[in-house]
């Protein structure tokens, strides 16, 4: 009869058939430590690579995953994330929304929509019944840029409304 150390320990083994996955929360104030987290996971592992490996994120979340899987520079992406805090401490008027597209436009490389579809998952807030999607199909890198640009100033209620096939397969306006 095995023991209830034996039944634990074998718990605790690896197994080859788990593909995992990566979730960065909306969080902006941690949006400087998940950049550390990202780049750990780029500099010490394989999960860049390997395809079947999915990401999430929210809000600076969707921004960091963004930042990982199109090979940003995390320098420059925490410059940026250092230089919006102030900003917005400083109380300086800012269009965030305006701001961070042009960020996008700059950074993400042309195929960022074919790199990130299937691949990123976004989370966004339905407008209408308040629910929560996962947006993971992007058209073209100006959808892309749309979609990250919503999920990031959504609590603001800015950014274009967009008509989106969510994760969960309905087609709703975000």
């Amino acid at each position: 009869m095995a023991s209830a150390v034996d039944d634990e320990d074998s718990l605790d083994q690896p197994t080859n058939d788990v593909v995992p996955s990566f979730s960065f929360s909306g969080c902006g104030f941690l949006g400087v430590y998940h950049i550390g987290v990202a780049a750990c996971l780029r500099e010490h592992t394989d999960v860049v690579s390997r395809r079947e490996i999915r990401f999430a994120g929210a809000s600076a979340g969707a921004l960091v995953a963004t930042t990982l899987l199109c090979d940003i520079d995390f320098g420059e992406m925490t410059r940026m994330f250092l230089e919006i805090a102030k900003i917005v401490r400083d109380k300086e008027p800012v269009d965030l929304a305006v701001m961070l597209r042009d960020v996008m436009y700059h950074y993400l490389p042309d195929d960022a929509h074919k790199r990130l579809s299937n691949r990123l998952y976004i989370s966004m807030t339905i407008l209408q019944g308040l629910e929560c999607g996962l947006v993971t199909d992007f058209q073209s890198k100006e959808h892309l840029i749309d979609v990250l640009n919503t999920a990031v100033v959504m609590m603001l209620l800015k950014g274009p409304q967009l008509n989106v096939r969510c994760a969960f397969g309905h087609r709703r306006r975000v």
